[in-house]
């Protein structure tokens, strides 16, 4: 575990010479959970005291809570914290370590091990070790270069689960029906469980569907059967849309933008990369960045942008850390959500299984 985690984080207004400000802090327990992927294979919440403070940065935190409990600068802390910004709270769950209060989803769902497979030591125990804070020194990262898959790793490495079958009963599965004439705005809005979904699926036509799915990326095929327009509803990111302010702007809107505009080639994505919106520690400011790109998305006619990017700095060597927020969770996740509240049809890419360019087919 981390000697200190980050809980929550906020902003004072400009506070002039002898005035204050209160601001409130919420500490979501979850944020103190850790994943035990060997024994328990879900989140634990330990037993024992928790020490709450307030601080500029990590090392002021950890000063802090050092000083609270006696130790000195002489103790080779880099320098004395401030002993009354801590506050002790103590958990004592039945079995010493909880494992059930984070061991399901806020939709129910259990959070244990799904991704084994990728660990090379689950086919071959003890051949790697991993980084970490309880021996630094011992466990630091070394070149490994005499490892080879084992038979029982081929069928994943290939992505061979798949059986294709012939003989499956189809009967409910209907397309081209005539029985009904909604078209895809009659159901826009509704949730997916509604029963006119399921009568608007029944009209698509097969030909229409399979072009659709095939196509996709940015380019989003008429589904004539069900009265859905084409056209190209999306953009990528991370940093604003990528593309010219008039790219795709509608001649008919108030917000047009013509050819002729001296703002025409404004590039919508010139803006402040993801690091640096998450450096700010700036709620409110992430949250004007994200209504800035709902404008953008007005005057380019495109109501979805394929950001913000939620992975996790997790390695330097990632070609793509500059579309991510933090390698901390709490300032990522606080940050991406703040950016996706204030835009416009923010679609959160990249959440997880990110950490190279390479090697992206079959994720």
């Amino acid at each position: 575990k981390s000697a200190v985690q980050l809980i929550d984080y906020d902003k004072t207004d400009l506070i002039e010479p002898g005035e204050t400000q209160e601001i409130v802090i919420e500490a979501d327990l979850q944020n103190l959970a850790s994943y035990d992927e060997d024994n328990a294979k879900t989140y634990i919440f330990d037993g024992g005291d928790y020490f709450f403070t307030v601080a500029e940065g990590s090392h002021a935190a950890i000063n802090n809570i050092l000083t609270s409990q006696g130790y000195t600068a002489e103790d080779g802390m880099d320098q004395q914290g401030d002993a009354d910004l801590v506050e002790k709270w103590t958990y004592e769950p039945n079995e010493g370590v909880d494992t059930a209060t984070f061991g399901v989803s806020s939709t129910g769902a259990e959070v244990t091990n799904r991704l084994s497979h990728i660990d090379m030591n689950e086919w071959n125990p003890d051949s790697i070790t991993y980084l970490s804070r309880s021996d630094w020194a011992g466990t630091w990262p070394k070149t490994y270069d005499e490892l080879s898959a084992t038979e029982a790793m081929l069928p994943y490495l290939s992505n061979d689960f798949y059986v294709i079958a012939t003989d499956d009963d189809t009967s409910g599965i209907i397309f081209n029906s005539t029985t009904s004439d909604l078209t895809f705005s009659d159901v826009v809005g509704l949730p997916y469980e509604d029963p006119m979904w399921y009568t608007l699926l029944d009209q698509l036509d097969l030909q229409e569907a399979i072009m659709f799915i095939t196509a996709g990326n940015r380019n989003y095929k008429s589904m004539p059967s069900v009265g859905f327009v084409g056209g190209q509803y999306t953009e990528n990111g991370p940093n604003g849309f990528n593309l010219k302010l008039g790219a795709y702007s509608n001649p008919e809107s108030p917000w047009y933008v013509s050819e002729d505009d001296p703002y025409a080639e404004y590039g919508t994505n010139d803006m402040g990369s993801a690091p640096l919106m998450a450096a700010t520690f700036n709620k409110d400011f992430c949250y004007d960045y994200g209504v800035l790109w709902g404008n953008d998305s007005l005057f380019n006619n495109l109501p979805m942008i394929w950001a913000p990017g939620l992975n996790l700095h997790r390695t330097p060597y990632n070609g793509r850390n500059g579309e991510y927020y933090s390698e901390d969770p709490v300032l990522a996740g606080n940050t991406g959500l703040s950016v996706t509240t204030g835009g416009r049809g923010s679609t959160q890419t990249h959440k997880c299984l990110r950490d190279r360019p390479a090697d992206l087919s079959g994720l």
